[in-house]
């Protein structure tokens, strides 16, 4: 797994949602797998994050394929990511928020917070 993480950052933010991705599957296998009915808490935020990995992994490779990374300037860059990250983070509002209450929901809505803060 080292080495599979290890070549997998090379390729940058899909990587590490590959990383995530793998980490998530196996969260919600190991929780169906368990005695007794699974939590279902649990699949439901694994599924939002599984989610936000590969809407993150979508926006990451819209970027990098169709803008062309070579012919961009940082700042041209941010912008892309920006225009494209802003509405699907404005998007998954209704999503989180009709999410049981629970610190996890909570934290949720503090990191789209935190984007949305950061991509302004």
């Amino acid at each position: 797994m080292e080495t599979f993480a290890l070549k997998a950052l090379q390729y940058g933010v899909l990587g590490l949602c590959a990383i995530m991705l793998i980490a998530t599957w196996r969260i919600i296998v190991t929780e169906q797998k368990r005695d007794g009915a699974p939590r279902k808490i649990i699949l439901r935020f694994s599924a939002l994050f599984m989610a936000f990995c590969v809407i993150l992994a979508g926006v990451n490779g819209y970027v990098e394929l169709a803008e062309g990374q070579q012919s961009r300037s940082a700042k041209e860059r941010l912008a892309l990511i920006r225009s494209a990250a802003m509405p699907l983070l404005n998007a998954r509002v209704p999503t989180i928020e009709s999410l049981p209450e629970s610190p996890q929901k909570q934290q949720l809505l503090v990191f789209q917070r935190e984007l949305l803060k950061a991509l302004e």
